[in-house]
């Protein structure tokens, strides 16, 4: 990770960056780093600006640090430049998307489907208008505060901050997308909390609240930040997770349920849940549909189990 830091500042709308700060090159190229630095620095002014050498390490780069902007280099990311388009957007979906390269009008459309805010070509750039890119990259950051804004609303759930079931949905047709052009497997895993009605009559709504919140903090902190989740009913949650099999859906049911007990409030009763998981079949008609109802049938076979089993958690 190269890391070239300047003032940090906190952005707005009128520069482009709402509460974000900063920009990432994804980019082995130092003339395409030195570049995109160059512009940054003109659109977001005094900023901190990393480079990160592949999707892996940009992932990691954006989880620890707010970015305004990720700048990724077609021609250095190659076959996987689609894949971590899509990635950073579920991801990171306030930052800013830029491709910097030369596409076709077919991979430039797919790209854009995938989250990419826009494309700079990576062949003019030596001989670019630079006021003129400056411009695109501040009309990318102001439409994406823009929409960040719109999504934080409309696709979230107020509750818990996760994805709500339209944010979901939404998030796993990118997710099985991916998974389609790559051949890597997706899986669902579905959620429900136990005795819910009980911890509300006891503990009042606010109790019910509280106990909500914990499982989706629980969920925040045992999946990637690739993996999509939601609260997709009132006491039901989903992850949907790309490059991932049934092993890896009781190993995440497993981290959820180990985060609950280690985080549970003194307050209120032990928060536990039942899980189910299926691997996507992308060879149905309706592959997200047919595997939720697989991890359904899963899960209240697992609540039946333990119920016959005294109700071991």
């Amino acid at each position: 990770m190269i890391e070239v830091t300047g003032e940090f500042r906190s952005g707005s709308h009128e520069g482009g960056c709402g509460a974000q700060t900063g920009c990432l090159v994804v980019s082995l190229d130092p003339v395409c780093i030195d570049r995109v630095c160059s512009l940054a620095k003109a659109a977001l002014g005094a900023c901190n600006i990393q480079a990160a050498p592949d999707s892996a390490a940009a992932l990691r780069a954006i989880t620890q640090r707010p970015t305004a902007l990720v700048a990724l280099d077609a021609r250095a990311l190659g076959s996987e430049l689609e894949a971590c388009v899509a990635s950073l957007a579920t991801s990171a979906p306030e930052t800013a998307l830029m491709v910097v390269g030369e596409l076709d009008q077919d991979r430039e459309a797919v790209v854009l489907a995938a989250g990419a805010q826009d494309v700079l070509p990576l062949d003019g750039l030596a001989g670019y208008d630079e006021s003129a890119a400056v411009s695109t990259l501040r009309k990318a950051l102001i439409r994406q505060a823009v929409l960040a804004e719109a999504r934080q609303e409309s696709l979230r759930d107020p509750l818990t901050g996760l994805l709500n079931r339209r944010g979901l949905w939404g998030a796993a047709d990118v997710l099985l997308g991916l998974a389609r052009r790559s051949g890597a497997p997706a899986l669902v895993l579905l959620l429900d909390v136990d005795n819910m009605k009980s911890i509300n009559d006891s503990h009042g709504h606010a109790g019910g609240d509280r106990a909500l919140v914990s499982v989706a903090q629980a969920i925040r902190a045992a999946t990637r930040a690739t993996d999509a989740a939601g609260r997709i009913g009132g006491d039901e949650f989903c992850v949907v997770a790309y490059a991932a099999g049934l092993c890896d859906g009781a190993a995440m049911a497993d981290r959820i349920k180990n985060v609950l007990r280690q985080s549970a409030e003194p307050s209120l009763p032990s928060v536990t849940v039942a899980a189910g998981w299926a691997e996507v079949d992308l060879r149905e008609e309706q592959p997200l549909r047919k595997a939720l109802e697989q991890a359904d049938a899963e899960l209240y076979g697992n609540k039946r189990k333990r119920t016959s089993n005294c109700g071991a958690p």
